[in-house]
């Protein structure tokens, strides 16, 4: 009797020893479930941030495309700019060359001192057509 009250007192121990390990397996899972939550709502936060980024992201690209056509016309113009410039000088060439086989230009030296005196082997014209660039008659 005695060797089986010492089992049955070691079977309480183990069992005792079993009820204690299995309280702390379920707090560990417990532990572990509160974990899971956890990570699943900071997944869920990083989910969020990640399709506000996209969000973002796909903002800007729209705004760098609207900048880049902004970019490409201001350079268009400038262009623009620099041919309307470069056909004025041309046309003020034209005009200054005239219709003279010679190629003499025809601009005056002395703009504000018209009756100046010239030399006699020089072609001389009248002050009204080398004043004619201030005139606005170019292509005359």
């Amino acid at each position: 009797m005695e060797r089986g009250d010492e089992i049955l007192k070691e079977d309480k121990e183990a069992l005792t020893n079993m009820i204690k390990v299995v309280n702390g397996d379920i707090e560990t899972m417990e532990d572990v479930n509160k974990e899971i939550k956890r990570q699943t709502k900071v997944i869920g936060n990083v989910n969020d941030d990640l399709k506000e980024i996209d969000f973002s992201l796909k903002r800007a690209g729209k705004q760098m495309k609207t900048m880049l056509k902004m970019y490409a016309t201001d350079k268009l113009i400038m262009c623009m700019i620099f041919v309307i410039i470069l056909i004025i000088i041309v046309i003020i060439i034209v005009a200054a060359v005239g219709k003279d086989k010679n190629k003499n230009f025809n601009v005056p030296h002395d703009i504000f001192n018209s009756n100046s005196n010239t030399n006699s082997n020089s072609n001389t014209t009248s002050s009204a057509t080398k004043l004619r660039f201030l005139k606005g008659n170019f292509l005359k």
